[in-house]
């Protein structure tokens, strides 16, 4: 019995750390996201974030060479009641260290309980060479909150 114990606490140990090794890593922020360590393509599906309550799935990194202009695009959703939401103040770093930003509003919408709508955030100047951004940030305010929280993602290829 006592070899048989051992076995089993042995067999759970090894199961653990196997499965640790094949469970893909990620970094949370402080903001409370979680950024996924592989660069992410719009091939697979993307990522969904919460924040001040509110669900955004990104569905899209897409660029437009003409305009040198990034896009993320979503579906975000409120899951509590209806509310107005706002995504503001874009910012984007690339691979080489470059900065490119975008104030002002890029949503400012009623979203009712339960209702997907699409809806974007971009910025502008990034020339088409650049395949990849290191980190795309912006604002979103909700009236559930009151509050201002910054959503991240990082490691997003373009699909120009």
């Amino acid at each position: 019995m006592k070899n048989f114990s051992i076995f089993l606490c042995l067999f759970t140990l090894l199961g653990t750390t196997v499965f640790a090794q094949l469970t893909p890593r990620s970094t949370s922020t402080s903001a409370g996201t979680t950024i996924p360590s592989q660069p992410i393509s719009p091939s697979n599906f993307i990522n969904t974030r919460t924040a001040n309550g509110i669900t955004l799935q990104l569905k899209r990194v897409k660029g437009n060479a003409a305009d040198q202009t990034v896009t993320l695009e979503f579906l975000i959703t409120n899951p509590k009641g209806n509310t107005r939401v706002v995504l503001r103040t874009a910012y984007a770093v690339d691979f080489e260290g470059d900065n490119y930003e975008r104030g002002g509003h890029h949503f400012d919408e009623t979203l009712y309980t339960d209702v997907p709508r699409k809806s974007s955030v971009s910025v502008e100047k990034i020339p088409s060479k650049i395949k990849s951004l290191s980190l795309f940030k912006f604002v979103i305010y909700s009236d559930l909150t009151g509050q201002d929280v910054d959503v991240e993602y990082r490691n997003l290829n373009i699909e120009w």
